[in-house]
């Protein structure tokens, strides 16, 4: 070993050798982000909005394992490539009414929907075994190690309402609810509900009520949301292509439940706001 060591010293000379690279290890990415909003008064008290956003962004990785170094698992070198694209838009767009049915009695209504789209483009390609170190272009590697591509399309939809009653600025109660569509819901499972309510009473402005409360607000809430499965949970069998020795085939990569349904958490919460002594 020391006899080769001396060998490449005196065809290269001390400096060349020190000054050889080693491992290059190189990431870029770009990213962009934008989005644009409208609003609009249609009459008093009646607005609509509209809002669209993107996520856009792409990476690239470049590993080089030169051909001079004799790594363990490259003694003649590698090159690895890997490209990621992810393109994101969002969209919103909702409707707020505020009204009053009789004196005392005020509602805020809002509907509206959503709508998420992802797209994620992935591929990768590596080779080994190259002739010298000055040349390393993906194209020059002798060895073809491992190629693939992947395309992801995730999309989400909702729409939903809500609606805020306050009765003589004393009785306060929230009515909402939620339907949701997801990509990966199980085909045959139904899109889900998500409902919610509230309700708060002022009791410091009953006449009974201690004088030295500013405020004494009770309240209770009762709400459901809920977790998406994986992204392909809701598919009953998938297959991607496998290279063997026999040459190229299908295997199964995930087995799913075409009637998988999102995790539902249910929440109830109660509470109070208090102020004692607080003077204006």
């Amino acid at each position: 070993a020391e006899d080769g060591i001396r060998a490449v010293e005196r065809s290269r000379g001390l400096g060349d050798v020190y000054k050889r690279q080693g491992l290059k290890d190189i990431i870029k990415s770009n990213r962009f982000f934008g989005s644009i909003q409208v609003q609009y008064m249609l009459f008093k008290n009646f607005q609509a909005r509209f809002s669209f956003g993107i996520d856009d962004g792409d990476l690239r990785n470049d590993k080089t394992y030169p051909a001079d170094l004799f790594y363990a698992f490259y003694p003649k070198g590698a090159r690895r490539i890997y490209n990621r694209q992810n393109t994101q838009f969002t969209y919103n767009l909702d409707a707020n009414y505020t009204y009053s049915i009789m004196p005392g009695l005020n509602i805020n209504s809002n509907i509206g929907a959503q709508v998420f789209d992802r797209k994620i483009k992935t591929f990768n390609l590596q080779k080994k075994d190259y002739l010298s170190e000055l040349i390393t272009n993906i194209g020059a590697g002798e060895t073809f190690e491992t190629g693939d591509e992947t395309y992801t399309h995730l999309r989400e939809a909702g729409i939903f309402t809500n609606h805020s009653i306050s009765y003589l600025g004393q009785y306060f109660f929230t009515l909402s609810l939620r339907k949701d569509y997801a990509s990966a819901i199980g085909a045959k499972a139904p899109s889900i509900y998500y409902p919610g309510a509230s309700m708060a009473i002022r009791l410091d402005k009953y006449k009974f009520f201690p004088s030295l409360f500013n405020l004494m607000k009770v309240r209770a809430a009762y709400g459901e949301s809920g977790v998406l499965p994986g992204l392909v949970a809701g598919i009953p069998l998938l297959w991607e292509a496998e290279p063997s020795g026999y040459g190229a085939g299908a295997v199964l990569s995930a087995i799913g439940n075409n009637e998988i349904k999102p995790e539902r958490i249910k929440e109830f919460e109660v509470g109070f706001e208090a102020e004692v002594f607080t003077y204006y």
